[in-house]
């Protein structure tokens, strides 16, 4: 019994001269490849937050960046989704009473009355123009059509377009 009581002390003993670092190396069990130090976790975290990590490449402006147009902002033609809400919302109307007095000399104080004016309407013929327009097929722009040549029906064999006739001036 009296020997591990004695062997106790001795292997916590030995245990705290081996944390001591007596007997340790300089070298870092870190494996990292040449070129990347070994470095403290909080020097590893503000470095990447600085974005100045090793071996990270910088980033250099392109000589085509400035010549590339931004697209328009918001979404264009935003498809419809099911469970969207067509039943607009009821608007109702708040009339604040002013403080009176009758002619009995009884004060009356302020009060509200809320009058429900539009109980709201399903926007289904709004939500079918907004579909029709998204899909509608591309008209020519009207400057395009102004500068079509006179005559087409050279450009199509048998094809003729009557052209309007003058009116006569001074009739009435």
């Amino acid at each position: 019994m009296l020997g591990k009581l004695l062997f106790i002390p001795f292997a916590l003993g030995l245990a705290g001269c081996n944390m001591t670092g007596i007997g340790g190396t300089d070298k870092f069990d870190c494996q990292a490849p040449v070129g990347i130090p070994c470095e403290s976790l909080s020097g590893a975290y503000a470095n990447a937050v600085a974005d100045n990590l090793p071996g990270s490449k910088k980033k250099t402006k392109s000589k085509y960046a400035s010549n590339k147009t931004k697209a328009a902002p918001g979404v264009v033609g935003e498809a419809p989704q099911t469970g969207t809400p067509l039943l607009s919302d009821r608007t109702v109307l708040r009339v604040w009473v002013a403080p009176w007095e009758d002619g009995k000399k009884v004060l009356h104080d302020q009060a509200y009355l809320y009058a429900v004016v539009d109980p709201g309407h399903w926007q289904i013929a709004h939500t079918n123009q907004k579909i029709a327009a998204q899909y509608r097929a591309v008209k020519a722009p009207v400057a395009a059509q102004a500068q079509q040549p006179e005559t087409p029906s050279a450009a199509l064999p048998g094809f003729v377009i009557p052209q309007p006739s003058p009116q006569p001036q001074g009739t009435n």
